[in-house]
């Protein structure tokens, strides 16, 4: 359907001026996919027919868009629960606040929901999530199993040892346990 569609762009005008604006040295804006391209990373087309004139392929063609809906749902689930991005109402509303705002004064700039995502999610109360996703980064760039073994204990070690050392004493607990002056210019 894009291929079919894919010089509409030189024809109407409004998709012409569309393109033009979206149209950079490294990002060519040729055809209708390709604008299409600048505002999702991802798109699939279903044709649903009338349902006076055909209904059992109204009926294949709404249950196969329906699956793809449910499949790409959960997709897009997973995707942001492991990238910490899975917002939940209030943090949503903000971040769709935020695409308001953004749109009414800059329409030509597309809205990064993932960067404003990461403004909208409140901090949380311990570093756990942090410390996995920094060990998780680390052990993910280091080239050998070797190197991978050293880095368990040489530096995984101490840096979960300083976040729950950080963590203990920024929410003062267990009994509610406070640092001297002297210890805590030796933690700094």
């Amino acid at each position: 359907m894009l291929t079919k569609l894919a010089g509409c762009i030189s024809i109407n005008h409004d998709l012409k001026t569309l393109a033009e604006t979206r149209r950079s040295p490294d990002r060519p804006v040729n055809t209708i996919g390709d604008l299409i391209h600048c505002y999702f990373s991802n798109i699939r087309i279903v044709s649903i027919p009338i349902m006076t004139e055909s209904p059992a392929l109204f009926q294949k063609q709404h249950q196969l868009l329906s699956r793809i809906i449910s499949e790409e749902t959960k997709l897009a689930r997973i995707n942001r629960l492991h990238a910490e991005l899975l917002l939940n109402c209030e943090e949503l509303a903000l971040c769709l606040t935020y695409a308001f705002k953004h749109y009414s004064t800059n329409k030509s700039q597309p809205f990064n929901f993932a960067t404003s995502a990461v403004k909208c999610r409140r901090p949380e109360p311990s570093f756990r999530s942090h410390v996995i996703q920094l060990a998780r980064l680390m052990l993910d760039n280091l080239p050998t199993r070797l190197s991978r073994s050293a880095f368990n204990t040489d530096i995984l070690a101490p840096l979960v040892a300083s976040a729950l050392l950080l963590d203990v004493c920024r929410n003062e607990y267990p009994d509610r346990c406070r640092l001297s002056n002297s210890e805590s210019s030796q933690v700094n």
